[in-house]
């Protein structure tokens, strides 16, 4: 029982050194989600349904996945 335990409680020392080794020399990448993807802004001037927009998205970019979400007026 105490062989397992050891084994155990040093496979996870190892996995935890390894991670503290890349963290500190690759870094981390916080913005994973947005290396890939393209955003832009369409601001229309007046009251939409966000349903609308999607709808159009699809439209025009097929099976791409789309987000859409309505901002707050910034002016």
């Amino acid at each position: 029982m105490k062989v397992k335990k050891i084994v155990a409680l040093s496979i996870i020392a190892v996995i935890i050194i390894i991670g503290l080794i890349i963290t500190f020399t690759i870094g981390l990448n916080f913005d994973l989600t947005f290396t890939s993807h393209k955003r832009f802004e369409i601001s229309i001037g007046k009251d939409y349904n966000v349903k609308d927009i999607e709808n159009i998205a699809k439209e025009a970019f097929g099976r791409a996945k789309n987000y859409s979400r309505r901002s707050r007026n910034i002016q």
